[in-house]
């Protein structure tokens, strides 16, 4: 993990699908330049980004699960704490919340990878935004260029193989 400065700030992602409190399944989908995170949502009827909403599709079977496609990830992490421990998350003293989505603005994360970086590699890194995601039993973290998303209908290891395959 990495330690924070008075610098680092979360701001909630209202626009993004919030993560379920009552479903608690996630899967993740990770290779060298590739990153995709699954999990139910909280409210499929939200204020989503108009590219969720179109891809909602006619198939409505099963629960609602986002399907969020990372741009250029750099890193990742998928570990404990969960909802009930969040307060020991480094970032929980400023205002993270248990099933929420938020972006961390000057990140400290992202000035350790920047200084571990090739300086090739700087102004890639320099560039990305940290995202963070908590869920019952997780906290889902990454570092990349930026995310789409989908919303679909189904078992979370069901839909991301459909978004996978492209279908």
């Amino acid at each position: 993990m990495y330690c924070i400065s008075e610098k680092d700030s979360v701001q909630l992602l209202e626009n993004a699908p919030q993560p379920s409190m009552t479903m608690p399944s996630q899967e993740i989908y990770a290779t060298g330049d590739r990153l995709l995170l699954a999990y139910h949502v909280q409210d499929a009827g939200g204020d989503y980004a108009e590219a969720v909403a179109h891809d909602l599709g006619t198939r409505m079977i099963g629960f609602p699960v986002a399907v969020i496609t990372f741009l250029d990830p750099y890193a990742h992490t998928f570990c404990p704490p969960g909802a009930e421990m969040l307060s020991r998350h480094p970032l929980a003293e400023r205002g993270l919340e248990p099933f929420s989505v938020y972006e961390v603005h000057d990140s400290s994360w992202i000035r350790h990878l920047a200084a571990l970086s090739p300086a090739h590699r700087v102004d890639r890194i320099a560039s990305a935004r940290h995202y963070v995601f908590t869920f019952y039993d997780h906290v889902f973290e990454c570092v990349a260029g930026g995310f789409n998303c989908v919303l679909r209908f189904g078992s979370v290891r069901e839909v991301l193989r459909s978004v996978l395959k492209g279908s």
